[in-house]
């Protein structure tokens, strides 16, 4: 499944706010 540079581009940006969104709630802990 191929997805276009800007697709991918989008979903990178998804995964790594959330993976540091999750970095943050560990943190508080």
């Amino acid at each position: 499944m191929y997805h276009s540079p800007r697709v991918r581009n989008i979903i990178c940006g998804c995964a790594i706010a959330y993976f540091s969104h999750w970095l943050e709630n560990r943190k508080k802990k």
